[in-house]
């Protein structure tokens, strides 16, 4: 007996979970330590500080089009993507460094529970700019077929 769950569930239940929730990216230095099997929610602990960051970070805004499902590896997986995520701007500047990861976590349900973890391969810095991130797109995140998320 063989069971399957069809990878257009994996999109519908991204599609429905990602409707009417705010997602927001903070930024975390080297000793945060954040990791896909032990960072369940948003945490103040190691988070950055510097000038013209909020704790909690910005609004992250999943980009049009997404969620999806995308053809990897001959299997269609579902996938999300978000807009380029901005920290400071021109009117207020912002000077942080030792940026080592970002957390993206939905801020509207109790808990604040985390959905995407990106880390650096070097720490980032920024002095009175802006802090740019966006997603490698060879590393789309993906959920494959157990469930499990993972970069495309």
């Amino acid at each position: 007996m063989s069971i399957s769950v069809c990878d257009v569930f994996w999109k519908n239940c991204l599609d429905r979970y990602v409707s009417g929730i705010t997602v927001k990216c903070a930024l975390y230095n080297s000793s945060a330590g954040l990791s896909y099997d032990t960072t369940t929610a948003y945490t103040s602990t190691n988070e950055i500080t510097g000038t013209n960051y909020t704790a909690g970070g910005v609004t992250a805004s999943i980009a049009s089009g997404y969620p999806q499902l995308l053809l990897i590896n001959d299997r269609y997986r579902a996938c999300v993507r978000f807009d380029d995520v901005t920290f400071g701007s021109a009117a207020s500047p912002m000077t942080v460094s030792g940026v080592k990861q970002l957390l993206f976590y939905d801020s509207t349900t109790s808990g604040t529970p985390a959905i995407l973890i990106y880390t650096f391969p070097e720490e980032q810095e920024t002095a009175a700019g802006t802090f740019v991130f966006s997603i490698p797109i060879s590393q789309i995140p993906v959920i494959n077929i157990l469930g499990g998320v993972t970069s495309g």
